[in-house]
């Protein structure tokens, strides 16, 4: 698929853009690919990841809080 064709693919069927988007990678096909969308998606994805981990840490770091003031 042409570049212009991948925008409106991802902009139309997102599990469709991900499946093509696999399917080139595995194939190494990068002339195809869909750069801008996948980038903006790897970062979210890095982003996502590290606001889990810190919602992660607090929730344990309250939890010790909560354990020391019920002297358990």
């Amino acid at each position: 698929m042409k570049q212009t064709q991948l925008k409106t693919l991802y902009d139309r069927d997102f599990a469709l853009w991900v499946e093509d988007t696999v399917n080139k990678l595995k194939a190494r096909n990068t002339e195809e690919l869909d750069w801008e969308n996948l980038i903006e998606k790897v970062e979210s994805l890095g982003i996502s990841q590290r606001r889990a981990v810190r919602r992660g840490a607090c929730h344990l770091c309250n939890e010790q809080k909560c354990l020391k003031e019920l002297d358990c």
